[in-house]
């Protein structure tokens, strides 16, 4: 556990986590979380379209909100081009997903933090004759008053195998 000495003397600690959300074959990831009646989830929806082939094409998504459309193409996705990929956006859900369901955790703990952040690396490697994502590493810096390191460790790894993302 790291801790920043200003924020200790606030009654806060900084805590550092780094989580390897899951490794091998998506299909060996479970997929199964249970919302409580009261938080039933409302279906989100995404489009995107590729026009051309697959080296020269292009492709544009968006989601229902529209607060996020963007383009992609083989050179973002397997390179270094400028535009977005898959892998980045599912990066940004996991990210976003897991931070919140971490706060809600640690809220239910009655130690709410004052702040979660989470980075997310998505991989993707060649397995067999295809692509696959091989792993989705999550860091985690949260300030959490009033919480030591063990009950924070339990609480995220409790958070991580429930989180739906």
């Amino acid at each position: 556990m790291a801790r920043n000495s200003h924020l200790a003397a606030f009654g806060a600690v900084l805590i550092f986590i780094t989580v390897k959300r899951f490794s091998g074959t998506v299909s060996q990831r479970p997929h199964v979380f249970v919302y409580p009646q009261e938080l039933q989830m409302p279906i989100r929806k995404a489009s995107a379209v590729w026009e051309g082939g697959l080296k020269g094409g292009k492709g544009s998504y968006s989601v229902e909100s529209r607060s996020v459309e963007g383009s992609y193409s083989f050179e973002s996705r397997f390179g270094e081009g400028g535009a977005s990929n898959p892998e980045e956006l599912l990066a940004a859900a996991e990210a976003s997903c897991y931070s919140m369901a971490l706060s809600g955790s640690l809220e239910k703990n009655g130690t709410p933090p004052t702040r979660v952040a989470t980075d997310a690396a998505c991989t993707v490697e060649k397995v067999g004759d295809g692509f696959q994502i091989t792993t989705m590493k999550l860091d985690v810096r949260a300030s959490v008053p009033n919480i030591d390191d063990a009950k924070f460790q339990e609480l995220a790894k409790a958070t991580l195998a429930g989180c739906p993302v």
